[in-house]
């Protein structure tokens, strides 16, 4: 099942599963501006699916998928 959020809703459970992780609510935002994740606007906010964000940040860092 998808889990779509905001930006800010998608970096708060990224940091949940890791409270030390070094990864920033800009560096999550630029990730979509940039379209390396997939988004979808509603309203002035972004939506994103925060199993694909994950998976883009587990390749970017050499993680397995």
């Amino acid at each position: 099942m998808q889990r779509i959020r905001t930006i800010d809703q998608a970096y708060d459970e990224i940091k949940k599963q890791d409270p030390e992780t070094a990864i920033s609510r800009y560096l999550v935002r630029q990730m979509i501006n940039q379209g390396m994740v997939p988004s979808i606007k509603s309203g002035s906010k972004k939506l994103v699916d925060v199993g694909v964000l994950e998976r883009k940040i587990k390749e970017l860092t050499g993680g397995s998928a």
